[in-house]
């Protein structure tokens, strides 16, 4: 299989593997396609490292609730599998 990438993601692929977070830009892809998979099915929700934000963030006063908040949550839960931690 070819894929052809806009030259954004192209780059935005070179600087993952760059920055030392993926072997090769395979990886890259295939780790991106999994997120994918799990946002579509709906798996993205049953990650531990997610409700445990969810819920610490349900619990404060602070910071209203809304999609806003919970895309930015998701956006670290991912960046974080990404990194390997």
């Amino acid at each position: 299989m070819n894929v052809t990438l806009t030259k954004d993601l192209e780059e935005f692929v070179e600087t993952r593997v760059r920055d030392g977070g993926y072997a090769d830009a395979g990886e890259v892809i295939r780790d991106a396609l999994r997120h994918l998979r799990q946002v579509e099915e709906g798996d993205l929700a049953a990650s531990p490292e997610l409700e445990a934000m969810l819920l610490e963030g349900l619990d404060s006063p602070k910071m209203p609730y809304d999609r806003s908040v919970l895309d930015r949550v998701a956006e670290k839960v991912i960046a974080q599998r990404g990194s390997g931690k």
